[in-house]
Parts: structure tokens; C-alpha cells; sequence
């Protein structure tokens, strides 16, 4: 990810941004709590204040699709907590915390291409199916890491609790 050099409008007296279809955008205020994600063809546009910040993805670098799993899992609401500091309900995150955190993904991009299709396809199946597939892709898991996601269960695959396992190259046809 690179900070975005999005357009400073200066309305009012407040600085403001307009923001691209695809950028990844992430709420100072409110990341901990989940407020990022990539901004959606609908979005393109879209203006925003300097509480946001605004990422350009390489997407050849990087899977869109990936990202987006990856930003919904407890793995990242954990990586944004640790970049919020303090004590009160106010725990901007830093930004220069946020960009040393790291994040292990697999380096090729047909790897997350991979990941992220697996992901996707489990999230689309029914609770009985998914049961069956999420055991077959954690076993895989714990096969090769000795790491056991806590995917399976009553609830079924919970992609986005265990995209962070995936995501960082633990999962299925990675490298590690």
C-alpha cells in the first residue's frame, strides 16, 4: 500500500480529499472499531476529511480481494488496536505505528489469487458444506504450519475471523 496523494479540496477551512475507485481507506478515529475498507466503483469521487486516509493498492502486487478478507478478520481489527495507543475511548491510530505493522502475505500474486478465491468459494457454501470444507482447509492449515485457525465449530468458516491466517501465507498452497 502507498499513501494516496488524493486532491486537497480546502472547503470551509477543513481539509478535504476526493477519493478513487479501488484506494484502501482507513479512519483514524475508528479503525479499531472496523472502519476501513476499499473504496467501490459507486465510491469514485466520493470526498472525505483528514480523519481518513486514503491508499493507493498496487494491485500487482497485491490481490483486491485479498485485502478486503484480510481487513475483515480479527487479525487486522488486532493489527489497528495495537497502532491505536492509549487509555480513552479516543485512541486515534498513528499512522507511523499502523505502516510499521507487518503483514505476511504470499508473495506471488496468483498465491492470493488462490487464497482469496478458497475464501470466497467457503463463504458462499451452505453451513453443512461449509463445515465439511473448513475442516478439510484447516486440517491443510495445521498440516503444514502446526497452526489450527479457529474457523470450524457451531458457527461454521468464519472467512473473515481466519482470512489473517490465510492471508499471511499460512494457508493452503503457500509458501512459508
Amino acid at each position: 500500500l502507498r499513501r494516496s496523494c488524493a486532491r486537497d479540496l480546502r472547503k470551509s477551512g477543513k481539509r478535504q480529499f476526493e477519493v478513487q475507485e479501488g484506494q484502501f481507506l482507513v479512519s483514524k478515529i475508528d479503525a479499531r472499531n472496523g472502519a476501513f475498507g476499499v473504496i467501490p466503483p459507486e465510491g469514485d469521487g466520493a470526498i472525505i476529511t483528514g480523519n481518513f486516509w486514503a491508499y493507493d493498492v498496487d494491485e500487482t502486487r497485491v490481490d483486491a480481494r485479498l485485502l478486503q478478507l484480510f481487513t475483515a478478520s480479527d487479525a487486522f481489527i488486532d493489527f489497528c488496536r495495537r497502532a491505536s495507543p492509549g487509555a480513552t475511548n479516543r485512541r486515534y491510530l498513528q499512522e507511523p505505528a499502523f505502516l510499521e505493522q507487518t503483514v505476511r502475505m504470499p508473495a506471488e500474486l496468483r498465491q492470493q489469487q488462490s487464497v482469496a478465491q478458497q475464501l470466497l468459494h467457503l463463504r458462499a457454501l451452505s453451513s453443512s458444506q461449509c463445515s465439511r470444507a473448513c475442516r478439510a482447509v484447516t486440517d491443510g492449515v495445521a498440516a503444514r504450519t502446526g497452526h489450527r485457525p479457529q474457523s470450524c465449530g457451531t458457527g461454521g468458516w468464519r472467512a473473515g475471523r481466519d482470512a489473517g491466517v490465510l492471508a499471511e501465507g499460512r494457508g493452503p498452497g503457500s509458501e512459508d
